[in-house]
C-alpha cells in the first residue's frame, strides 16, 4: 500500500512554531552562556583565592616543584632534611602519608 504525503500532513510544524523554538534559541543561548562564565569563575575564584580552595592547590604546586628537580616527594615526607628553603616543607593533604 502507498502512503500519501497528504495523509501525514498533520505531523508537519507551522512555520509560526518554528520561528517561535528559533527565538526562545536566540534568548536562551546567551543566558546558558553567562551563567556558563559565571560558574566557571566562581570555581576559579575557590580554587585560586578562596578561603579553603587557595590550599589544596598551592600543595599540589610545591610537591609538582619537588618532582621538577627530580625528588620524589614521598621521600621528603620520610627525611625532612632534604627539604630545599626556597620551596618550603610538604604539606600533606592526604596526598603523602
Amino acid at each position: 500500500m502507498k502512503y500519501s504525503v497528504h495523509r501525514f500532513r498533520h505531523f508537519r510544524l507551522p512555520p509560526e512554531s518554528i520561528v517561535s523554538n528559533r527565538h526562545r534559541l536566540t534568548w536562551l543561548t546567551p543566558l546558558l552562556l553567562v551563567l556558563a562564565f559565571a560558574y566557571f569563575g566562581k570555581g576559579f575564584y575557590f580554587l585560586t583565592v578562596g578561603p579553603i580552595g587557595a590550599g589544596d592547590l598551592h600543595k599540589r604546586w610545591v610537591e609538582q616543584q619537588y618532582i621538577y628537580q627530580g625528588i620524589d616527594p614521598y621521600h621528603l615526607s620520610r627525611h625532612p632534611e632534604d627539604l630545599d628553603p626556597d620551596i618550603g616543607p610538604i604539606r600533606s593533604g592526604g596526598y603523602l602519608s
